[in-house]
């Protein structure tokens, strides 16, 4: 049985595929991590854009690098059939994330691109989604930010 100093095989080979990687790939499951739930393209190409990371060869994130980076995690199987970071690696990638040196410009990119926007319909139907409300509090229990926490929870409740 596996306990918190002997965690279970699938994890600790998973956890190693995941240090492995190259830094692209690295930095979209970090993303991923942070964002918890599934998201589209589209989504982690705004919140790259956001952060402004470049690629590892030094340019701007695009369709063709993130479909490769997702690529490499595809066959790294760190990735759900829905490309969202595998269970075992959310908590683990995301204390990484928040580590890196480029953590704090993560969380402020994805609060960002998950923010209601100022259309009374988006704030309407992204206000009422339990999902992005548990989405947020938990990225600001990763920021060890107790105020937007707290703030989050109270909408939610």
């Amino acid at each position: 049985m596996a306990d918190a100093t002997h965690p279970r095989p699938e994890i600790e080979a998973a956890w190693e595929r995941y240090t492995r990687l190259p830094p692209g790939p690295k930095v979209v499951l970090q993303i991923k991590s942070l964002v918890f739930l599934p998201t589209n393209k589209s989504i982690l190409t705004d919140i790259l854009s956001r952060i402004r990371l470049k690629t590892p060869e030094g340019r701007a994130w695009n369709g063709q690098s993130i479909n490769a980076a997702l690529d490499v995690l595809g066959r790294e199987r760190l990735l759900t059939d829905d490309l969202a970071c595998v269970a075992s690696l959310l908590h683990p990638v995301a204390i990484d994330a928040i580590a890196a040196p480029d953590g704090e410009l993560m969380v402020a990119a994805i609060r960002q691109a998950f923010a209601p926007s100022s259309s009374y319909f988006h704030v309407s139907t992204r206000l009422s989604d339990p999902a992005q409300m548990i989405q947020l509090a938990r990225l600001a229990i990763y920021a060890n930010d107790d105020t937007d926490f707290i703030t989050r929870c109270d909408k939610h409740d």
